[in-house]
């Protein structure tokens, strides 16, 4: 008997559900309820029978937001969820989670913070109450955040050169504000506190500046949690984007170079960012087959180098401003020559097919996301906390349809006339320079 039970096509009938769930999960999204209530939380719900729901809490407290006397203190902030609140301890918040299948994660950018409960429809809100403990009833007591710095030391050594070398280019783009880095500087480590903590919290995790969103959860349900959140009324601080341009270079021992040059694009509440999200894969953003080089012009630099060589645009979209440019990766001897050519590759023209690629790409990503429910809350939630409204898939995937070619192509003309920024990150010293390659 028991060696009939291991021959049950188990898995082969948990992923007939999940097609299924996913089905029912992609139709749901198409009709996502927003509103905002009278303390000013905005809402958003996605409600629908499937296996996993999923709620998420959200402020505007990214690094943005951080003045140059708590630089860092957003890291920090992602770092301390789950410890001690005032309702419940750090031990009570993981034994009670974990008792009835749910998990909780913070994720944080230059925008904003958002903590997340997942858990199984009738588990779900036996679980929110917990939410309601990290995201607003913060104590931040400081042994515990002593804990914590051998992990944040950690989660620091192990940052990949990818994720470095564009927080550097936003330095170098923007300055402060956008421009402060999403990673707490080493010489900060402990040395930020409980009472600059609960400052920034005090701040920042304000009604005005809080959204609440779920996928597998109703208005109505959302609407009462985000009663019961604990936060003032206030404003908070404001971080107008301003873009300057420039260059910045940090020296690692490292036997590559790492390197992105860019230009000011579009913010969210532009039209014109959906176009900067099609030039990107216009010009190559990596490959959709493992091992492979890709396509477009970018793909062909990197075909025809005889160096090592990885190169691949990004579009990186705030509220108010955008960044657009290419990252690449190479050998300090290679350096300058590859630089020079997605220099040129910035400048170039974009033809018909590649802005057809480009938007059948970002149309295929936009629609496989929505087949996973994580990443379907948090789009939802960057659109609710970011712009106060939210457009479903098949919305937004009408909107890269109306697409022109010309208007993908003004945008490539906008990266190519607008003052240019340059990050350099490892072997500095082979990599050119701002005058060299910035024109």
């Amino acid at each position: 008997m028991a060696s009939n039970v291991t021959k049950t096509p188990i898995l082969r009938a948990i992923s007939k559900r999940n097609y299924a769930s996913a089905a029912t999960l992609a139709q749901a999204c198409a009709d996502v309820h927003v509103k905002v209530l009278p303390n000013k939380i905005v809402i958003a719900s996605a409600d629908s029978a499937i296996p996993i729901s999923r709620v998420s809490v959200l402020f505007k407290a990214g690094s943005r937001y951080e003045s140059a006397d708590h630089l860092g203190v957003s890291n920090v902030l992602r770092s301390s969820a789950g410890l001690s609140t005032s309702g419940a301890s750090a031990f009570g918040i993981v034994r009670n989670l974990q008792q009835i299948g749910a998990s909780l994660s913070v994720t944080s950018d230059r925008e904003g913070i958002a903590y997340t409960l997942e858990a199984t429809p009738d588990k779900i809100e036996e679980g929110l109450q917990y939410l309601v403990d990290i995201a607003s009833k913060q104590v931040f007591k400081p042994w515990e955040l002593s804990d914590q710095i051998p992990r944040i030391k950690y989660e620091l050594a192990t940052t990949p050169p990818q994720a470095r070398i564009l927080d550097l280019v936003n330095k170098a783009a923007y300055r402060t504000g956008l421009g402060n880095s999403i990673f707490v500087k080493e010489h900060a480590i402990g040395k930020i506190n409980s009472e600059t903590l609960q400052y920034f919290v005090r701040q920042t995790f304000t009604a005005p500046r809080a959204a609440v969103v779920g996928v597998g959860v109703s208005s109505d349900h959302l609407a009462q949690l985000a009663s019961s959140l604990e936060l003032s009324s206030g404003a908070g601080p404001e971080a107008p984007a301003k873009y300057y341009g420039g260059e910045e270079r940090l020296e690692v021992p490292s036997p590559h170079v790492h390197i992105a040059l860019a230009a000011e694009s579009a913010g969210l509440q532009s039209k014109e960012a959906l176009a900067f999200a099609v030039l990107r894969h216009a010009l190559g953003a990596g490959s959709a087959i493992k091992y492979g080089i890709g396509a477009g012009p970018l793909g062909k630099v990197t075909a025809d180098s005889k160096e090592l060589l990885g190169a691949s645009a990004f579009s990186s979209a705030y509220s108010d401003s955008g960044l657009f440019g290419v990252v690449l990766t190479t050998t300090p001897s290679n350096a300058k020559a590859a630089a020079e050519k997605v220099a040129k590759v910035l400048h170039g023209p974009v033809s018909d097919a590649d802005v057809a690629r480009g938007k059948a790409v970002v149309k295929g990503l936009l629609l496989q996301g929505y087949e996973n429910g994580e990443a379907v809350v948090q789009d939802i939630g960057t659109q609710a906390l970011l712009l106060g409204s939210v457009l479903a898939a098949p919305q937004i995937a009408a909107a890269v349809d109306a697409l022109s070619t010309a208007d993908v192509q003004n945008a490539a003309k906008k990266i190519a006339s607008g003052k240019k920024s340059l990050a350099v990150y490892g072997n500095t010293s082979s990599a050119p320079y701002f005058d060299e390659i910035a024109k």
